[in-house]
């Protein structure tokens, strides 16, 4: 029985770790690390698990990522507009 409750205390203890690695952080091995140092105090347990949480995931692809991919298309003056003496066109 007491077999039973130690796992379930390290299962717990180690959530944060298990988390991050579940997830495939990129700093997987620094929570681990941080978690199983600072993890016996409450608030390193709990800062461990948020950024566990919180932390960037492998081939995740973030705003700034996405932006830039974007093409960009201009807009080129119109053969047949400069050639009627429209507005928009070099002569």
């Amino acid at each position: 029985m007491s077999a039973i409750v130690l796992l379930v205390l390290a299962v717990v203890y180690l959530a944060p770790s298990i988390i991050a690695a579940r997830r495939e952080c990129r700093s997987t091995a620094a929570i681990v690390v941080f978690n199983v140092v600072a993890g016996w105090t409450v608030l390193g347990w709990l800062a461990a698990l948020a950024w566990a949480l919180a932390g960037r995931v492998r081939g995740s692809i973030w705003p700034t990522e996405i932006i830039a991919h974007v093409r960009v298309i201009e807009r080129t003056p119109d053969a047949s507009a400069s050639a009627s003496g429209e507005k928009g066109g070099a002569a």
